[in-house]
């Protein structure tokens, strides 16, 4: 399994479909610990309004199994609950 680390600077809704639109959007690493990749989060100086951790396991087009989604307020991120919308997507970080 990875943790990975994706940055995000919007999320937004097209009306037509109903489904978010996210900007710009980089994976910027990966941790094989999910508490190296929460302490990172913590670490980061980044103008990305969003950052997602995803849980995924090891192999070809698998899927993310956890994810924790973040604001950034202030200048910490703060854990925020997955819009709805966003459970469509079944990857941000890895194709």
């Amino acid at each position: 399994m990875i943790y990975t680390i994706t940055l995000m600077n919007k999320i937004s809704y097209d009306d037509f479909t109903n489904l978010p639109t996210f900007g710009e959007k980089y994976c910027i690493g990966y941790f094989s610990s999910l508490k190296d990749a929460f302490s990172e989060i913590n670490n980061l100086y980044t103008p990305y309004k969003y950052c997602i951790i995803e849980a995924i396991p090891e192999g070809i087009y698998e899927e993310s199994k956890i994810r924790f989604l973040y604001e950034l307020k202030g200048d910490t991120y703060t854990l925020i609950a997955e819009p709805k919308q966003m459970l469509e997507v079944r990857n941000f970080s890895i194709g």
